[in-house]
């Protein structure tokens, strides 16, 4: 217990690190578990749900709905591996595809995003706002709702 820090914030949602050098802070305002030493973090939006920060491989796990949300230093990912839906940010590309729904994943690598609605799964492209998604490499957006495609910055027609 002593290598462990946890703390509560909220009833049924908490953050545990297994490491001594490594510490997770679970916040009421985003509910995320933040690993300090990497400054990665995977949000847990669900109640009952906890992440896990490990040093090993400096990922944090959403366990109790059984997804888990890596973030690795070599290619910079977070996966969800109970659908085979991810959010994937790479490094040669540069680009963040989301397809899962209600989450949210933040590409720190070139500051792109994309942001999948609740229902409807949308993502939304940040050079123009438009409900696509937005990929660095083919400089497209692809809205999921029709299938038409959108380039980058050009108007809302």
């Amino acid at each position: 217990m002593s290598d462990e820090y946890c703390e509560r914030r909220m009833s049924g949602k908490y953050c545990e690190c297994k490491e001594s050098d490594v510490y997770c802070e679970c916040r009421m305002s985003g509910e995320y578990c933040e690993c300090r030493m990497s400054g990665e973090y995977c949000e847990c939006g669900m109640s009952g749900e906890y992440c896990e920060c490990k040093e090993s491989d400096e990922y944090c796990e959403c366990r109790m709905s059984g997804e888990d949300y890596e973030c690795k230093e070599s290619d910079e990912y977070c996966e969800c591996r109970m659908s085979g839906e991810y959010c994937e940010c790479k490094e040669s590309d540069e680009y963040c595809e989301c397809k899962v729904s209600g989450e949210y994943y933040d590409c720190s690598m070139s500051g792109e995003y994309c942001e999948c609605g609740m229902s409807d799964e949308n993502c939304v492209c940040k050079e123009n706002g438009e409900n696509c998604e937005c990929r660095m490499r083919s400089e497209y957006c692809e809205c999921r709702m029709s299938g038409e495609y959108y380039e980058c910055g050009m108007s809302d027609e």
